[in-house]
């Protein structure tokens, strides 16, 4: 059967049928070696197959996603690329002055002297100005996933999207 949806619905679509794939694989782990006489509660040889087919689904639901959200993809890759910075900034040390170190007992402390080239409110600023890019690219990449609108086949095994 036909749908159409918008690329955003169909990529939390998607992950509803990655859950259906993990269920039945769960159902597998779980059923397919039972203690005698203990009755099997799944079909395992269905699950198995179901679990194949939805498998094979999700590889040609994922081409049709990729090929909908390639204008897309250097915003995505953008966004994570700020992310993956804003990571990196915020493990910048800042110790600036002298530090109490090697334990607090006074006769026996040490102190060390730290001198900090970027200080914690210049990466506070950076910190900020990143995390607003980011925010900016998820609603351009929001937007766009909401304006596009793909047409694809959902087979019945599949569990069906509300649309």
């Amino acid at each position: 059967m036909k749908k159409q949806m918008t690329l955003a619905y169909a990529l939390q679509w998607k992950k509803t049928v990655a859950a259906q794939l993990v269920a039945l694989w769960h159902d597998l782990f779980t059923a397919n070696s039972v203690e005698k006489p203990m009755a099997r509660e799944v079909d395992v040889k269905a699950a198995y197959e179901l679990a194949m087919k939805v498998s094979d689904y999700l590889i040609e639901l994922q081409q049709v996603l990729d090929t909908a959200s390639a204008p897309s993809r250097k915003l995505v890759l953008e966004k994570k690329e700020l992310i993956d910075r804003m990571s990196n900034v915020q493990r910048i040390p800042t110790r600036h002055g002298p530090l109490r170190e090697r334990g607090w007992d006074p006769e026996k402390a040490t102190f060390v002297e730290y001198d900090a080239i970027y200080r914690k409110a210049d990466l506070d600023l950076v910190i900020k100005d990143l995390q607003r890019r980011i925010n900016r690219l998820q609603m351009e990449i929001d937007a766009r996933n909401a304006s596009i609108t793909i047409e694809f086949d959902i087979p019945e095994y599949v569990e069906q999207p509300v649309v």
